[in-house]
């Protein structure tokens, strides 16, 4: 059974006796099918395609124990912390321990202090972590035991739940099982002291999280011609070109904030950048960049003494339009989250250094990354030569070069794929040495390379923009006693349908109940058709309650134990008490 958008947009035609006058009437169909799949996910969730995800919980860090041996302290900053190790013990610096771990402190009074850690990192041969909330003393000599635990895991964004029971990824394979909150709570297995440890048995359902999202698009302009010491001559102009191989075209971006990062083992995305932790909606989409306004003329001269004609000096009879790069400029983040510290703005001297002298710890440590999306609209391909090597801002002559292997054969298939992540405060490299400060921090220089340089990259294919509503937090019994990696099977929200091969995530057993509420919503939309939209209900109604008696199971089920249920914890392997 074909179960793509075209697919069902034709059995509306059908049903209705109607025939596609064009775009705009594809476009209401596509709107009723689109609304239904939304109350289908929300109504009955069971009749979507699960699809497998891998969840990855850590072990707890207690500096006490002999094979960490250090203490934490604090530092001339309220909002980062430091260690100091006695051992060989190091902290996780990569970005997966961002957002996901906390750490926790007992005072000399004995009163109980956490914090959620944004970001570590090691400078200067000193580890730090940042918090998402000023410590609690500003005494630098005190050193504190300290632990650092992972209190909760979470799914990629719009999970609808868990099909239960999960699975131990280890020779084990021991079933982990969801029970609900309130039986959580009567066991008494909420342990945020963490005393009870060994292999998961249990988890349930907690919190609920969503990242902020922007609230402007990016600012979206061709790369412009700077100065070098205001000498408006021809070999101090600069233009960034379009090399390639991506071909020129009309693009448009959109950006996300991003925090932490997935064990690389279990990445979605097999691009340059590891999937995140949380990421939030995206911004507004930007206008549309146009190669075919954005461009300077060339001529095809190589010669060593006129080898390249940029305005104002064009050939009146160019030989080609050289596209220029795409500038992509986004809001200074770090600032707004108070991640900037003392610094008194953004230093614009060639000397500047990141993070600038005197700047204090925080300085760009907010742990939020900025990922920045494309989608293409259009492709040129007489835009530009097949590759171009530029001068340096040295003086050296241009020379165009022939090159094979174009990728001209892109798709403007009007999704979103992932771009670049960038640190809000770094620089790219392109732009560290032009004159213009806005392109100092927050931005994101594209020339269509497919490397992995700053400018030299690719969209990435398996990573499609997805509109996030949030996260749902899950606890897990007992404490884990090592890190454990576990399967699980989970029914997610769909992902937008664009295009008309995009197939629709609903089981075939359930597709008849989906394309019945789709009409009910189309007979609405005529506004004269009230009596098919009972009968589409109704129908509905039915079929769904067929698919629930024929294909229903318990895997949407949770435990919910009597009261003084004791669990025989021999049938779940060893624990220990700490």
């Amino acid at each position: 059974m074909d179960t793509s958008l075209k697919a069902a947009r034709e059995y509306i035609y059908n049903d209705r006796s109607w025939a596609s006058t064009g775009k705009t009437l594809d476009a209401r169909v596509n709107t009723c099918l689109l609304r239904a799949l939304r109350d289908v996910s929300g109504e009955v969730p069971e009749a979507l395609v699960p699809e497998d995800k891998h969840i990855h919980v850590r072990k707890s860090v207690v500096g006490s124990d002999a094979d960490v041996n250090a203490k934490i302290k604090s530092t001339t900053d309220l909002k980062v912390l430091q260690f100091v190790r006695s051992g060989t013990w190091v902290p996780t610096i990569d970005g997966t321990w961002d957002a996901i771990m906390h750490v926790e402190v007992t005072d000399s009074a004995g009163r109980i202090r956490r914090r959620q850690c944004r970001e570590w990192w090691l400078a200067d041969g000193v580890y730090y972590v940042s918090l998402d909330r000023p410590w609690f003393e500003v005494s630098q000599s005190t050193e504190y035991d300290f632990r650092i635990y992972q209190p909760e895991f979470f799914l990629q964004a719009n999970a609808i739940e868990i099909l239960t029971p999960m699975q131990l990824f280890d020779d084990s394979e021991q079933l982990v099982g969801q029970i609900s909150s309130g039986t959580a709570r009567r066991e008494y297995l909420p342990d945020f002291r963490q005393r009870v440890q060994g292999r998961p048995t249990d988890f349930w359902r907690g919190r609920f999280f969503q990242l902020p999202s922007p609230t402007e698009a990016p600012v979206v302009e061709s790369h412009v011609a700077a100065t070098i010491d205001n000498a408006n001559t021809k070999g101090n102009q600069y233009f960034l070109p379009w090399s390639g191989p991506a071909q020129a075209g009309k693009f448009e971006f959109c950006y996300t904030y991003a925090w932490g990062r997935k064990e690389q083992e279990w990445g979605e995305s097999t691009g340059l950048f590891n999937d995140p932790v949380f990421e939030s909606a995206p911004s507004p989409i930007s206008e549309v960049f146009d190669h075919a306004v954005e461009f300077d003329v060339v001529n095809k001269d190589t010669s060593a003494a006129d080898p390249v004609n940029f305005p104002p000096f064009a050939d009146p009879n160019p030989a080609y339009k050289q596209a220029r790069a795409i500038v992509i400029q986004t809001k200074n983040l770090e600032e707004m989250l108070d991640f900037v510290g003392n610094e008194a703005g953004i230093p614009v001297a060639s000397s500047y250094t990141n993070p600038p002298s005197g700047a204090e710890l925080r300085y760009g440590r907010s742990g939020i990354k900025i990922r920045i999306y494309v989608r293409r609209t259009a492709l040129y391909r007489d835009y530009g030569p097949d590759a171009s090597q530029f001068d340096d801002r040295s003086g050296t002559p241009f020379k165009i070069i022939n090159a094979q292997h174009r990728l001209n054969r892109a798709e403007s298939d009007g999704k979103f794929y992932l771009l670049a992540e960038l640190n809000p405060l770094d620089q790219n490299t392109i732009l560290a040495g032009l004159t213009n400060p806005a392109y100092r921090v927050s931005a994101f220089v594209w020339n269509g390379g497919t490397g992995p340089t700053d400018t030299a990259i690719a969209p990435d294919p398996t990573r499609q923009l997805v509109k996030t509503t949030g996260y749902y937090a899950y606890h897990i019994w007992p404490t884990p006693d090592q890190d454990y990696d576990i399967d699980a099977q989970v029914l997610m929200q769909p992902k937008e349908l664009v295009n008309d091969q995009d197939q629709v995530p609903i089981k075939q057993e359930a597709f008849s109940a989906f394309l019945e509420l789709a009409l009910a919503y189309m007979s609405r939309l005529d506004g004269v058709d009230q009596n098919s939209e009972v009968k589409h209900r109704a129908l509905y109604r039915q079929l769904v309650r067929r698919f629930r008696s024929q294909h229903g199971d318990n895997n949407g089920i949770v435990e919910n134990r009597a009261w003084g249920d004791i669990r025989p914890r021999y049938r779940y392997g060893t624990f220990s008490e700490g």
